[in-house]
């Protein structure tokens, strides 16, 4: 009688042991998994502060060039397609439309329809 309680919490101690070591190694995975995730949300994030970052000093540089080129000093020929005469103004390149223009000085040139606009570069 006293063999089979023994051997009954010889079992049952042989379980816990058993079921406390498949405890400590499923918590040591759980942790490893945690660490792994953290690592890879890290890589994410540093990946979105990079893709930030890349597209904040594109829009930068872009911004820069347009405003470059918009205040270039460019000359403007107007040549009446008549008589071939043709008349030189001073402008930027960004005040220069379709089919007018402000010149250095402040004037407003207004072209018709006949005359042809040529832009060359200062």
């Amino acid at each position: 009688m006293i063999a089979k309680i023994l051997i009954t919490l010889a079992v049952i101690g042989g379980a816990y042991l058993v079921l406390k070591a498949r405890a400590e190694r499923m918590h040591r995975i759980q942790s490893e998994q945690a660490e792994q995730t953290q690592s890879v949300q890290s890589d994410m994030r540093l990946a979105a502060y990079l893709f930030i970052f890349v597209m904040l000093a594109f829009s930068a540089g872009w911004l820069y060039f347009e405003w470059r080129d918009n205040y270039r000093e460019v000359t403007v020929r107007v040549i009446n397609t008549q008589n071939g005469e043709s008349v030189s103004y001073q402008a930027r390149f960004g005040d220069v439309e379709a089919r007018s223009f402000r010149t250095l000085d402040g004037r407003t040139i207004t072209v018709a329809d006949t005359d042809r606009i040529e832009l060359g570069a200062e």
